[in-house]
């Protein structure tokens, strides 16, 4: 007789969003959140979960109106992602009116902002992985991927690897 264990591990997929206004260069939206643990006191970009049955950009909407109370002005861009054992993180760049009312989630997000790249980009209360996200978003470049295969954004060193597929 035999005896398994079986381990089922789900991948996670997520979305973030690189909102863009209209006519502003080097501008995007964080906000600060204040959960999960690991993310609380940090800025980040809006994004969460793929949802069952719903389409990367279908969530990168929805959590766009959830997370900052804003409409897209058109459809999301993919731009890029993060792939490591543990899931992926889709990345999109949105298009928005910056005169819309920022609506910061009351349960997980202290403040919305717009806010300069480089005023910010220096912060230790910054994500880390947004010192890659940021810049290649800006940049314009598409079809990037950050393979990511930890410790974790909150080690000392964290060792990744860029591929650009410029053509």
């Amino acid at each position: 007789i035999w005896n398994f264990t079986i381990f089922v591990y789900n991948k996670m997929n997520y979305v973030l969003i690189v909102a863009k206004p209209i006519n502003f260069d080097g501008v995007v939206l964080l906000i600060l959140k204040n959960r999960p643990a690991d993310q609380a006191g940090k800025f980040n970009l809006p994004g969460g979960k793929i949802e069952p049955n719903e389409t990367a950009e279908a969530a990168a909407v929805r959590e766009l109106k959830e997370e900052t109370g804003l409409d897209p002005c058109s459809a999301p861009v993919f731009i890029g992602n993060i792939q490591g054992s543990w899931g992926t993180i889709k990345i999109y760049r949105i298009a928005v009116d910056y005169r819309q009312k920022l609506v910061p989630r009351p349960e997980e997000t202290e403040i919305v902002s717009w806010v300069d790249w480089t005023d910010l980009r220096d912060s230790e209360h910054v994500m880390p992985n947004l010192k890659l996200v940021v810049p290649l978003a800006l940049t314009g470049l598409k079809n990037w991927t950050i393979v990511d295969e930890g410790p974790d954004w909150n080690a000392k060193t964290h060792e990744i690897k860029v591929i650009l597929n410029v053509r």
